[in-house]
C-alpha cells in the first residue's frame, strides 16, 4: 500500500511550542545581529 506523501504531513510540522521556541530564538539571533551591526556602524564613522 502505498501512501500520499501529504497523508501524514502534519506529523513533520513542528508543534506550537517548537515554532515559538524557534520564533524566540530567531528573534534572539537577528537582535545579536543588528546590536553588532550598530557597533560596526559606530566603529566605522569614527573613520570617516
Amino acid at each position: 500500500m502505498h501512501s500520499s506523501p501529504h497523508a501524514r504531513i502534519h506529523d513533520r510540522l513542528p508543534d506550537d511550542r517548537t515554532k515559538e521556541s524557534m520564533d524566540i530564538e530567531q528573534v534572539n539571533a537577528i537582535g545579536t545581529l543588528l546590536a553588532d551591526l550598530s557597533a560596526r556602524t559606530e566603529q566605522l564613522r569614527g573613520y570617516l
